[in-house]
């Protein structure tokens, strides 16, 4: 079953990433279940940029060393670092923010996937991670505020179109003949 799934996370996988802020594909999040727009990009890449901008992000911020690490691969099934991540901004490839969210947590998943609990990569991913979660709250709340202030002016826009007064109506020739519209 789990394999003829386009993605699948594990129960116990999916209550940890909810608790971590992180959202499943089955999220009803506007933000995180959203198209991004125009509008949303500068606020994903603040988001890109407060992580990438840390001081301990320099283990991320390009693919892991094959040759220093050899046996990488095999530990790591899917590996990402920052530099493909800004790719993947900079071509617009993320259409909702839980891709992106998807990518930074595989980032810090990886790190504590292959480096012990007392390696300063390892570490560097739990700081990074908490400094990532809180600015995504941020986000997503502009992202929310954003959706449900287009909702709200798009309403509005409708019900007042319906509320007018008739001093706003056209003003209609009346030299026209009913008779002609007479069959």
């Amino acid at each position: 079953e789990a394999e003829a799934m386009d993605e699948y996370l594990c129960p116990n996988c999916t209550e940890a990433q909810t608790a971590q802020g992180y959202e499943s594909a089955s999220s009803s999040a506007s933000s995180t279940q959203a198209t991004l727009c125009r509008a949303d990009y500068p606020l994903v890449w603040r988001l890109l940029e407060t992580v990438a901008d840390h001081r301990m992000s320099w283990p991320f911020r390009q693919p892991v060393s094959l040759e220093e690490f050899p046996n990488y691969l095999e530990i790591v099934e899917n590996p990402i670092d920052l530099s493909i991540i800004q790719r993947r901004l900079e071509n617009l490839e993320y259409q909702r923010l839980k891709d992106f969210t998807r990518d930074m947590s595989r980032l810090f998943e990886n790190a504590r996937l292959f480096y012990p609990r007392d390696n300063n990569v390892y570490q560097c991913a739990d700081t990074l991670e908490k400094i990532f979660e809180h600015s995504l709250a941020e986000v997503r709340a502009e992202i929310d505020a954003r959706i449900n202030g287009r909702k709200v002016s798009e309403s509005q826009t409708i019900d007042s179109s319906l509320d007018i007064d008739t001093d706003q109506l056209i003003d209609v020739n009346l030299d026209v003949d009913p008779t002609m519209f007479l069959l």
